[in-house]
């Protein structure tokens, strides 16, 4: 078994939530943060706004999902868990400390037993049977953990769904973004497939999110190494299957599940953003919003250089490469759309099956911005498609010398 610290020198993400969850701070890592003061600029249009241009089909699946938990009961805090002694304690820490910094739930390491009450118990071990069977919220909750390698994705998409979220591609409004292709499915796991019953009852709306941590990937329980699932928005063919960060969405909803009654005065958050359980006075914003409320945009940033755009009818271009974490807004007139043109993406990719957070071009060209863009890496080259409404969001992220990109952007 390899060593925990191997793999947490090798991933400097992990030693650094790891050690700001001993620290008990928090991270507020961006090359955007020093310059925020002196180029901040309200912005006037929250995301939430209505358009009469937005597709019919994703208001209306927008209006009627629901975040149902799979629990009858939600956790009470802390969560006791133990860990078996045949698996390392600080790789099952790792994995709960990114839940516990986000969001208002808490974990306790237990030494005894607790079988026969609520709380969490981590074994060696590998069954699909953990994610479809039914929870005793009386009980404590098994999770079994793979000693073949270390997946702190994979370990808490278990942890997430025990804690009460489903599978994204089991939810009921799932046929109006994915194709599920059966015969590529092994037999017995076809049941892994089967849409969720929808719940209002301690339900919250959220958009559909590909990019989830809770959303498999295209290869899921495929018989024939071909496609069992598809994504019937032809540019988020490499997003979903992600497995190492929770979205934004994710986190959302597990604050709104946990922690919405913590805050005693409800305080407004545009934008999509959302009241931080931890600090009352504030928001948790989309990546690329500023402010208490969300309400802010920079004009520019010192590394990035200028990050808002307007279109017009004559064709822009936006270009960077190199190492960066950038973000670049794109806004029409209301009412207009954006045609986005993907002159050329060179991003090395490490696998076949998504594109990675940290190392990719996100397109966030939907109505709602809350959810994960469209990810494009390798090579990508003269790809075209038109916004869901008069606002993109473009992140460019690479760890890469090497990655570029280049696109154009033009009102319609």
């Amino acid at each position: 078994m390899r060593s925990v610290f191997y793999i947490i020198v090798k991933n400097f993400k992990i030693f650094t939530i790891i050690l700001l969850f001993f620290l008990n701070n928090v991270l507020l890592g961006n090359n955007i943060i020093d310059s925020l003061e002196n180029n901040y600029e309200k912005f006037k249009r929250s995301i939430n706004m209505s358009s009469k241009f937005v597709e019919l089909d994703e208001i209306s699946s927008r209006k009627k999902r629901y975040f149902s938990a799979n629990r009858q009961n939600k956790w009470k805090f802390p969560i006791p868990y133990i860990v078996d002694k045949t698996l390392d304690f600080f790789y099952i820490q790792t994995a709960l400390s990114f839940i516990t910094m986000e969001t208002c739930i808490t974990f306790t390491a237990r030494e005894l037993e607790i079988k026969r009450r609520p709380g969490i118990i981590f074994v060696s071990g590998h069954s699909y049977k953990n994610f479809i069977e039914k929870k005793n919220d009386k009980k404590s909750q098994i999770i079994k953990v793979s000693l073949d390698k270390y997946d702190i994705g994979n370990l808490q998409r278990k942890i997430l769904y025990t804690l009460g979220l489903e599978f994204e591609h089991c939810h009921p409004d799932r046929d109006h973004y994915l194709k599920i292709v059966y015969q590529n499915i092994i037999t017995w796991k076809t049941n892994l497939f089967n849409i969720i019953p929808e719940i209002k009852n301690n339900a919250y709306k959220v958009p559909y999110d590909y990019g989830s941590i809770m959303h498999v990937g295209k290869f899921f329980s495929s018989a024939n190494n071909l496609e069992t699932i598809v994504p019937k928005k032809i540019p988020y063919s490499n997003t979903l299957g992600q497995n190492e960060d929770l979205s934004y969405l994710d986190l959302k909803k597990l604050n709104l599940y946990y922690c919405s009654k913590i805050c005693k005065k409800k305080f407004p958050c545009f934008n999509g953003g959302y009241q931080n359980p931890k600090k009352c006075n504030t928001c948790i914003c989309v990546r690329g919003f500023f402010g208490r409320h969300c309400e802010y945009i920079p004009q520019i940033d010192r590394v990035c250089g200028k990050v808002k755009f307007y279109a017009s009818n004559i064709p822009n271009k936006i270009k960077s490469n190199g190492i960066k974490n950038c973000f670049y807004h794109i806004l029409s007139k209301i009412g207009k759309k954006i045609q986005i043109t993907i002159e050329l993406v060179s991003i090395p990719s490490f696998t076949n099956e998504f594109c990675r957070a940290q190392n990719s071009l996100e397109i966030k060209y939907l109505f709602d911005k809350t959810t994960t863009g469209a990810r494009f890496c390798g090579y990508v080259k003269s790809l075209t498609f038109i916004s869901k409404s008069d606002y993109v969001i473009v992140y460019y992220k690479s760890k890469s010398r090497e990655s570029l990109f280049r696109l154009s952007y033009q009102e319609i």
